[in-house]
């Protein structure tokens, strides 16, 4: 089934995914994996004692090295890296 939208996060939900950008696919396949290809990072929340800190990762195996620091965590929030981050690059504006 085709679906055509420009509801990235709708778009995120799919198996796969081709984006074009002025008539031409510039690229096409998993969603997570095209958000990761062109710039996309992992996002990590932690609120501690300390307070509110943000760490971005390329990779979530990192994950355990930044967790591994932490103690007392009130909330761990992890936010995978998005379409629209990949769109923005590819169509030129990032």
């Amino acid at each position: 089934m085709l679906f055509s939208t420009h509801d990235l996060s709708l778009a995120a939900r799919a198996w796969a995914v081709a984006m074009m950008i002025r008539g031409r696919i510039v690229a096409q396949g998993a969603p997570l994996e095209i958000a990761r290809r062109y710039g996309g990072r992992w996002r990590v929340k932690i609120v501690d004692r300390g307070g509110e800190r943000v760490f971005e990762l390329d990779d979530l195996r990192q994950l355990p090295g930044v967790l591994s620091g932490v103690e007392g965590a009130a909330s761990v929030e992890v936010s995978p890296p998005d379409l629209f981050t990949a769109f923005k690059k590819l169509a030129g504006y990032d």
